[in-house]
Formats: C-alpha cells, structure tokens, sequence
C-alpha cells in the first residue's frame, strides 16, 4: 500500500528551559488509513511540428495510441467505468452523478459509448485467437447432485457408494486448494486419476445392472455420457472439477440486473456477457480495474497474434 510521509519537527528550536543547542533524540510515529477521492485530470498532448529550412517538407510527431479511436477516455477513466458497472454494479446513469459532483459533466449516453466503443475486447475472446478451438470441461457438481437427489428419497447402497467415490476426488481437491497449478496438476494426475478410472469401471459395471429408466441409471449415464470432459481437471492444473466457482460469480449479473435492469440491444447484451466474464475472472484475482487499465493501455498497438498474452490469468500486475 502507498504511503504519504511527513516529519513534524517541535516548534522550538532550542531548549524553553534554559535556551541551549537541541540535538535529535528519538521519535513517535502513528499511522492513519485515509481515503483519497478519484482525481479527474485533463492531459494535453501537444504534437510539435516541424519544416526544413530548405524545402518544403513537415514533420510532425506521431499521435499515441488512444483505447477508443479520437475519444477522450483514458485508460484509467474507463477502467473505473467499466469495474464500477460490472464489478460494483453501478449504473451509468449514477456514475454520471457522481462524475457530476466532482465538476465533471459526462452524459450517460457518452459513457454507454465507451462501454461499446473500445474494439479491442472482442480481440481477446476472438475465435481466431492462440490456443485454437475450446476444450469442454464438464461440472463434478452436476453430476454428483442427480446421484444425490436419487440417494435421498431411496437410501440406496449404490447411491451411497457412489457419493462416496465422488467424495474421495473432493477430498483431494480440499488438500491441494491455493497450491500453485503444477503442483495441483502432479497430485491430480498422482492420486486422482486412479480413482477416476476405478469409478469409471464401477459405474460401467453398476449400470449394467440398472434399468436405463431408472433414476439411478440415468444419473450414472449422464455422467458416462460426459466421462472425458469431466476427467478433463486432472490433465489441467489450472482447471476444477466443477463449475461453482462460475455459478457464484453469475449472481453479480442478477445484482446488475436489478439495478440497470437493460442493456439497451441485443449488442449491448453481447457485449455485457463478454465484459461480465472478462472482469469475474478478475475479481477472483482481486485485479479487476487495474488489469482493465493495463491492457485499455497497452492493447490499441498489441500484437494481434500475441492477445492471448493480455488474458488475465497470463498477465503480471506486480510492479504495475
């Protein structure tokens, strides 16, 4: 955290009782947390040009690059609209109160252009990007709650011993939680994998024995009908078993919901679904506006094969 210093020295300088020399003794320090407003500034650039002396050639310093093409926003403006409404839940039209009341007037139609305007966003979710097609990773929680709702209302053995099974990949998942992917990924591969294919061949053998219609047959095939992608976690250290974490995230889009209840077309929409996983992935990482003012500065001259670069989890905001 920034820190503000300041040195108070005692108004005397030299001794009330008797008047002589003082020298430094010791010190008392205190600290106290404070809050500093968001400060609007205007930065003028001015771009020199210049004319030889002996022809007719101009030369004129080159324009920086701009998040939004001749706009006036900032990186950093937009990076506070944008987590103000899809982080804080903000509408524009609030933030264009607040803005007001710090003697700036930006129009809520002006911030809705900046919200759609900036064309770098759909480069990082292009599906042309690095990394080719998408691999699909399937829920554990899915699949383990139509096991869950069958062993409810029939307490059955095999029910229970196939939330038991399920169970023990969990608590694998308890002990290797915040440790770094790769370590993650060892004991997955380690200790995980050969519970998964025990499972596997018991659910097999299990269903063999099961009617099809069945409540529990059909839980156990929908989670042999997607086996590879709910594997999928253990070949992938960055990866989990199941969706919750997604799930929770999407109750920020029912707070928003409630306060700015439209996004005006079906663009708007597109374009709020996309900002809405870009800034959630963020927010897990605590890093939502000052990853959004990193790449709304560096993202107009990125190279187009390198975006894949700027995608949160690859980005290193330590010394920015």
């Amino acid at each position: 955290m920034d820190r503000d210093y300041a040195c108070l020295e005692p108004a005397e300088t030299c001794c009330p009782d008797c008047g002589s020399d003082m020298k430094y003794l010791s010190e008392v320090s205190a600290e106290q947390l404070e809050l500093v407003s968001s400060a609007l500034k205007v930065i003028r650039t001015v771009r020199v040009k210049k004319a030889c002396t002996r022809c007719d050639c101009i030369v004129e310093a080159a324009a920086p690059s701009r998040p939004i093409d001749r706009g006036v926003a900032g990186p950093g403006l937009l990076a506070r609209v944008l987590t103000a409404k899809y982080c804080e839940h903000l509408p524009l039209y609030r933030q264009t109160e607040i803005f007001a009341r710090q003697g700036v007037d930006l129009s809520r139609a002006l911030l809705s252009n900046w919200v759609d305007a900036f064309a770098g966003y759909d480069r990082l979710f292009s599906a042309e990007r690095d990394g080719g097609s998408l691999t699909e990773a399937a829920c554990w929680a899915h699949a383990r709650r139509k096991i869950h709702d069958v062993y409810i209302s029939t307490q059955t053995a095999t029910a229970e011993e196939a939330l038991k099974r399920i169970g023990e990949l969990y608590t694998i998942e308890e002990a290797i939680r915040g440790l770094p992917a790769t370590e993650r990924l060892a004991a997955r591969q380690s200790r995980s994998k050969p519970l998964l294919a025990s499972l596997h061949d018991w659910l097999v053998e299990k269903s063999a024995t099961l009617s099809k219609k069945s409540r529990l047959g059909e839980a156990f095939a929908y989670a042999l009908n997607q086996w590879d992608a709910l594997c999928y976690y253990c070949d992938n250290g960055l990866a989990e078993p199941d969706n919750n974490v997604a799930e929770r995230a999407l109750r920020a889009v029912c707070l928003g919901k409630k306060n700015y209840i439209f996004f005006g077309s079906d663009h708007g929409g597109e374009r709020g679904a996309l900002l809405y996983g870009l800034i959630g992935t963020c927010r897990l990482n605590g890093i939502p506006e000052a990853y959004l003012r990193h790449i709304l500065s560096v993202l107009p001259e990125w190279p187009s094969n390198k975006v894949a670069e700027l995608l949160p989890w690859n980005v290193d905001l330590t010394n920015k």
